[in-house]
């Protein structure tokens, strides 16, 4: 019999037994699988259950923050898409580029 002791970061850790370690592991890939598929699930949601206005605001939202926190230089489009949990074509279907959105926020 082999004790399974918690870390941190919910990855279990063996102390001994080999049949231990192939279940704890299974076991850790299976939390892993199901909170990838939660995470897509909530992206979907997302994207499903805002309009394209209050979806745009977001993006809006979440650039302001990014600007503030490291500059407009620094700031990528892909920062603000995994903020939100978007993909880039959806953040192109509403701006063309950073300049667009900073040109929209300024005119707010």
């Amino acid at each position: 019999m082999g004790a399974t002791v918690k870390l941190s970061d919910d990855r279990p850790k063996v102390m001994q037994g080999r049949g231990t370690m192939i279940y704890c592991y299974s076991e850790y890939m299976v939390r892993q699988r199901l909170s990838d598929k939660l995470e897509q699930y909530r992206r979907r949601c997302l994207l499903q259950q805002h309009d394209g206005y209050a979806l745009r605001f977001q993006i809006l939202d979440s650039a302001r923050a990014s600007f503030k926190r490291i500059g407009f230089e620094k700031t990528r489009i892909a920062d603000i898409c995994r903020e939100l949990g978007i993909s880039r074509r959806i953040f192109h279907q509403h701006f063309q580029s950073l300049d667009e959105v900073l040109e929209v926020l300024w005119a707010r």
